[in-house]
């Protein structure tokens, strides 16, 4: 057995076996300086690792950063979405509507939705107001009483001009009349729905709706 004995600085390191008798390190090598290269080499690779994990850390920052941006402009759009524009006014109860002429708007009694103010009973029960100019879908719906003779029809109209108009003639009387149609509209523009039948005398319109919505800029 050997024991081992420092001297001075690393290159004094000795080897001396226990009865005393000296023996030159250059018979059984440099443990101690190959332990250190070998630790460096390590150190080299553990390095290289880590250099490698953050070169993957920062690809997974990017890509994280991407699908954040993504995920604000989803926000942003589901944002655009909920707040765009849509009224539905309602009557339930029968309207009068006389026979011939140019026809009578319907008087609303309620709305189901408003979300921008469109309908303002106190002004108006016949007017829905465009709030913001783009595109919108209309829709409309009416139940005519039956009658003899004559037509009857719903109109949508826009600022006095008709954006669609659906008859019924007079083999169909007492069955719904509806339409609906997409239409760019502006700001402050004015939406009736006329009714209208030519069936010489007054007939009632009940369970009447008109749909407005916004559907993009």
């Amino acid at each position: 057995m050997t024991k081992k004995t420092t001297m001075g600085n690393y290159d004094d390191l000795i080897q001396v076996p226990i009865a005393g008798q000296p023996v030159s390190k250059s018979q059984y090598g440099d443990p101690l300086r190959d332990a250190i290269i070998e630790l460096d080499s390590r150190t080299d690779s553990v390095e290289a690792a880590v250099d490698g994990l953050d070169s993957r850390v920062a690809e997974l920052d990017d890509r994280v950063s991407r699908v954040d941006d993504r995920v604000t402009d989803v926000d942003s759009r589901l944002d655009a979405v909920e707040t765009l524009p849509v009224c539905i006014v309602l009557r339930s109860a029968a309207q009068p509507i006389n026979s011939g002429g140019s026809g009578t708007n319907v008087e609303f009694t309620a709305d189901e939705i408003d979300s921008h103010g469109m309908f303002t009973p106190g002004t108006s029960t016949t007017n829905l107001v465009i709030p913001s100019t783009g595109v919108y879908a209309f829709t409309a719906y009416g139940v005519w009483s039956t009658g003899a003779a004559g037509v009857r029809s719903l109109a949508i109209v826009k600022a006095g001009t008709t954006l669609v108009e659906q008859k019924r003639p007079t083999t169909n009387q007492g069955d719904p009349v509806a339409g609906s149609i997409e239409r760019l509209a502006s700001a402050g523009e004015v939406i009736t729905l006329r009714a209208f039948h030519t069936l010489g005398a007054a007939l009632n319109i009940q369970a009447v709706s008109l749909s407005v919505r916004k559907v993009r800029p």
